[in-house]
């Protein structure tokens, strides 16, 4: 927190906001208490779902192409390998 719209480049280039800005903060997570001036430490916490199903249908559907992807990659193995042939002999052939 901090005062807002002040721009900062960050380690990749980018420009963004050095500071959260109370005045339009719409995150998924809150702030908890009163952020001192100057503070640049804050606890923050998670905001509630609003659609669970939503939600829970994504992680679900997520969960179920992580199987079927790591699955695969053991579905897709090499040809099975025929007998080994036994080592010539060096003796005469058996009768």
């Amino acid at each position: 927190m901090g005062t807002c719209y002040v721009e900062q480049t960050d380690i990749t280039g980018q420009t963004r906001f050095e500071f959260l800005c109370a005045s339009d903060f719409d995150e998924p997570f809150a702030l908890v208490g009163q952020v001192p001036e100057g503070t640049s430490w804050y606890t923050v916490a998670g905001r509630p779902q609003t659609d669970r199903v939503a939600w829970s249908g994504g992680l679900v559907g997520l969960a179920l192409l992580g199987m079927l992807l790591f699955g695969g990659l053991f579905s897709f193995s090499s040809p099975p390998r025929s007998a080994p042939r036994p080592a010539p002999s060096l003796g005469p052939p058996p009768s």
